[in-house]
């Protein structure tokens, strides 16, 4: 018997590792320059056909930081994205750290109220926003007094026929421009002085903030260090992947998550590969998409390798040059993980699936099946230490016993924004005298350092696209509709998709008498206007008392267990969001 995070069994598959981290120890803008050293005339991005060199890249990147500066913004401002994974978005990240201020990524598919706390929380004067999203938030540019706001169109880095067409067939989203509200397109094309002072490297300085869902109802902010970054990156240099400077990398992943900006944007970056960008991801394009690219790597929730591996027009594809099939956000669940192994390899791809395993709070990637093993989540990276301990002693447990999965190590975060509490319940002080995440997961290691996810301690609704749902934020907007004495949110599985579920209302009213139909139309339309299309409940049910545990809690359990095969399809007036 043993202890992972003591013996670390599975150091001995990163031999080439010799645990030097010193080149992480900078800016992510010094490190992706050290990376791309020598690479300037290989293709960074390619955006719709339209191909920019890391040359070309790191000039754009100076040019913003001139920009940013003469705007005003400096070392230690926080500046808030609303807004997709775009060439300019990307640069602007790198332009920032540059000059030592914080980008904060916030998705823009969330409600209205959700966006403003966020915006509040950090105190930020100067906002990036897509055009689309200026409707939802113009009022809030006002409201917190917003310097600056530089509205971004996802055509803007096009050929300029792509341009054009775009600008006679698209429907335009009416924008009122002002000195505060300005294009980003005039933003960096003027004539700005070469001002960008590169801040100096400090230890533990916030790179990023990141979101997370919180069970407090509102998203909680992750702050990750440039070390952090650096380190995750540096990483993949020792994961046993094939791929090479100018491969291609599918990125269908949004910049406003923790696995989007890490892997998606820097990883793939300072590994030289082609990031072939998709700012507006549909999963049922996945399919077309891989077609038409043949990447060397792809970055994927599990659904979309079962569109993938389902679509007919798929039968003759040849997959040979898949290198690196990353499979994330989501448990990949045994019968679909041997699915897609036998696709692949029935069209000429020589490598697995490969699951990962992370958090935003661990800078998004933790462990990952490098070298394969069947239903696991792979080996902790070369940079990480992971351990299972008891829940409810804190002892780390031996091998091959199930407890919390808990992490320590250079890319874990620095803290939550302005969160004490949360950050003390997640990041605790060990006897060893260092810092762990506490996942609030449940896994075991096997004696050779695989990691076997197990299911959740925090009790979440993952989406078949990845995407999770916390039901104490939908309870609370719920609990809040007239007539209701009680409810809970229950996941039902996802009908559509081999795996994926979406959460279920579980109500109890004042009013025996009412017409359930009615009230059951009428709490969906009020959801509808309160919470974020991918929040939505797929129906409500009601019970004429919600059971309760001995405690006097709802007992979710047993309702999980009525409503988990529920079928939505044959009461819902309206289908979930896709």
């Amino acid at each position: 018997m043993g202890k992972a995070s003591i013996e670390k069994p599975w150091m001995k598959y990163y031999q080439e590792f010799d645990g030097d981290l010193s080149t992480t120890k900078q800016s992510l803008y010094r490190y992706l320059r050290m990376t791309s050293k020598g690479y300037g005339d290989y293709v960074a991005f390619n955006y719709f056909g339209k191909k920019y060199t890391y040359k070309a890249m790191i000039g754009k990147i100076d040019h913003y930081a001139d920009c940013f500066t003469d705007l005003g913004v400096k070392k230690g401002d926080h500046v808030v994205f609303l807004t997709a994974t775009l060439p300019e978005t990307i640069c602007s990240l790198y332009a920032l750290n540059k000059i030592g201020a914080v980008p904060v990524f916030v998705e823009p598919r969330m409600s209205k109220a959700r966006i403003d706390y966020f915006i509040e929380m950090v105190k930020a004067k100067v906002v990036i926003m897509i055009d689309l999203v200026y409707p939802k938030v113009y009022d809030l540019l006002e409201k917190h007094h917003i310097e600056h706001a530089l509205v971004q169109n996802a055509a803007f880095s096009l050929h300029r026929i792509q341009r054009f067409f775009i600008s006679i067939f698209s429907k335009k989203t009416k924008i009122r421009y002002s000195n505060s509200i300005q294009k980003f397109r005039d933003f960096v094309k003027r004539d700005v002085p070469h001002c960008a002072i590169e801040a100096p490297f400090e230890e533990n300085a916030t790179a990023i903030v990141t979101q997370t869902g919180g069970t407090t109802g509102n998203p909680k902010g992750v702050e990750l260090t440039n070390e952090g970054l650096n380190t995750v990156a540096l990483s993949f240099n020792y994961t046993h992947n094939d791929c090479v400077p100018g491969d291609i990398f599918l990125n269908i992943m949004p910049i406003f998550t923790a696995y989007g900006i890490v892997c998606g944007s820097h990883m793939a970056l300072t590994q030289r590969t082609v990031n072939v960008l998709i700012p507006n991801f549909k999963p049922k394009k996945f399919p077309k998409l891989m077609k038409k690219h043949h990447p060397a790597a792809v970055i994927a929730v599990p659904v979309f390798y079962e569109l993938f591996i389902k679509d007919k027009h798929m039968k003759n594809i040849d997959l040979s040059g898949l290198k690196f099939a990353v499979s994330g956000g989501d448990v990949l669940n045994p019968k679909l993980e041997d699915s897609i192994n036998k696709f692949f390899k029935d069209h000429g791809c020589k490598y697995h699936i490969c699951q990962g395993y992370g958090l935003s709070e661990t800078t998004a990637v933790t462990a990952f099946n490098c070298i394969y093993r069947k239903n696991s989540e792979g080996l902790p990276l070369c940079t990480s230490t992971m351990g299972i301990f008891d829940p409810d002693t804190g002892e780390e447990l031996d091998y091959n016993q199930k407890g919390e999965i808990c992490i320590t190590g250079p890319s874990i975060m620095k803290h939550y924004f302005d969160n004490e509490e949360e950050t003390n319940n997640v990041m605790r002080l060990h006897n060893d005298g260092k810092v762990w995440i506490h996942s609030g997961d449940m896994g075991y290691f096997d004696e050779d350092g695989f990691l076997f996810f197990e299911g959740r301690f925090k009790f979440v609704i993952p989406r078949f696209d990845g995407h999770k749902n916390f039901p104490i934020q939908l309870e609370r907007v719920v609990s809040k509709f007239k007539g209701i004495v009680n409810c809970s949110v229950v996941p039902c599985k996802d009908r559509d998709h081999m795996q994926g579920q979406y959460p279920l209302v579980v109500a109890e009213i004042e009013d025996k008498e009412a017409d359930l139909n009615k009230m059951r139309e009428a709490i969906l339309k009020y959801c509808k206007k309160k919470i974020g299309g991918r929040e939505q409940p797929c129906d409500v049910v009601f019970e004429d008392k919600i059971p309760l545990t001995l405690v006097g809690k709802n007992d979710v359990t047993l309702l999980t267990k009525k409503y988990i095969d529920y079928n939505y399809k044959k009461h819902c007036f309206d289908e979930p969001e896709q």
